[in-house]
């Protein structure tokens, strides 16, 4: 998606992380259902929306 907003074709490059191995979260996936179920959030914008709007020229 961020390749397709940019107009670009980059491919991310892999490096290794500074943070030890004991405490380095390896993989997240945010779950915004909590949010949702205790205090009825919805998120205003889409992902895409937000790609597009942090990737448009100043």
């Amino acid at each position: 998606m961020l390749n397709d907003e940019l107009g670009t074709d980059s491919e991310p490059e892999y490096v290794a992380t500074p943070v030890p191995e004991d405490v380095y979260v390896h993989e997240t996936c945010a779950d915004a259902s909590k949010m949702h179920e205790t205090m009825g959030w919805e998120p205003d914008i889409a992902l895409e929306t937000g790609l597009e709007r942090v990737c448009e020229p100043d």
